[in-house]
């Protein structure tokens, strides 16, 4: 299936259109050293010049340091640190608790993921933000040998079709 996957992305120009360069840069750089909680240190930053989507031009991308799950909260072009602090209140804070530290970093991979949905439609960006942070959050990292939300929670994310007919915490109904 690997094989397939790889050829239909050599074939496809929306993939080809939106692809960008995995090759390091270059630098000396210092890791950060490794939080021992989830969400105690995060890592954020925007995504901005959106087209307008709801009235949302601005993604603001908010990633644990350790899980790598991560937040993605539409936002309008405009806004202050009162209202940023208010959005992390309604939307991080209420979740995952207060973080000890923030970085930033993210956002080429929810780029892409924008971009391959919204190619025919740029200003629907709003309408599948929820899916691209469930999908990031349920993709493999290579870093963590598993994905973000097995990290968090300590299993593997539902497939999609077994959502509503299966629970890893109650086991199946016999009728």
């Amino acid at each position: 299936m690997m094989r397939d996957v790889k050829a239909f992305v050599r074939r496809c120009p929306t993939c080809q259109h939106s692809k960008y360069s995995t090759q390091k840069s270059l630098g000396t750089l210092q890791p950060l050293p490794l939080p021992r909680w989830v969400w105690e240190d995060i890592s954020m930053d925007f995504i901005t010049h959106l087209p307008a989507s709801v009235g949302k031009t601005v993604v603001w991308v908010v990633v644990d340091r350790l899980s790598k799950s991560a937040h993605f909260v539409g936002l309008p072009s405009r806004f202050s640190a009162a209202s940023l602090a208010a959005v992390f209140s309604t939307e991080i804070y209420r979740l995952r608790g207060m973080p000890k530290s923030i970085t930033e970093v993210l956002n080429r991979v929810l780029e892409t993921f924008l971009r391959c949905f919204v190619s025919e439609e740029p200003k629907r960006w709003m309408r599948f933000l929820h899916l691209a942070e469930f999908w990031y959050n349920t993709s493999y990292h290579s870093s963590l040998h598993m994905s973000p939300f097995q990290a968090l929670f300590g299993r593997p994310p539902p497939v999609p079709g077994t959502i509503w007919t299966e629970s890893p915490l109650s086991p199946p109904l016999t009728l």
